[in-house]
């Protein structure tokens, strides 16, 4: 998020903090145009967004995450995109659900799944190398 986003979305939180939860219009609206905001800078460009898709997630319960091709760091290793758009493709989801999530969030999470042996192999000639984040992780109902 760039600076003045950021410095609204900081007063925001202590205000928030300060009373509790909100039930004060004013706020309400505030956090739902820095909402609006980052979403329009998601969308037109302004802030990098890598897009993927998942096309077994539903059979599997899992996003796999690119983290090595052919050897090489790629996907989440070396991606320098701020956000990642994931969209649950496939039979069930049909492009119909999607997770935005912050990069250093989706690195943490696949770090921790890393760590605990959640990897498979796949893609072009099996050349791909991935972590497998659970899709509940992905919309924090887990983690």
């Amino acid at each position: 998020m760039n600076g003045e986003l950021k410095t609204i979305e900081r007063r925001l939180r202590q205000l928030r903090q300060a009373d509790g939860i909100e039930k004060r219009w004013d706020l309400n609206i505030c956090e739902g145009l820095v909402r609006e905001e980052l979403a329009n800078r998601l969308v037109d460009g302004r802030l990098s967004v890598e897009v993927k898709s998942d096309y077994v997630v539903q059979q599997s319960g899992n996003v796999a995450i690119e983290y090595r091709y052919r050897g090489q760091p790629s996907g989440i290793a070396a991606t320098k995109a701020e956000y990642w758009w994931i969209f649950f493709s496939g039979k069930f989801y049909f492009d119909e659900v999607s997770v935005v999530i912050k990069t250093e969030r989706l690195r943490a999470l696949a770090r921790h799944h890393y760590e605990r042996g959640h990897i498979s192999i796949g893609g072009d000639d099996n050349a791909s190398e991935m972590v497998l984040v659970p899709k509940e992780d992905l919309l924090g109902l887990h983690f």
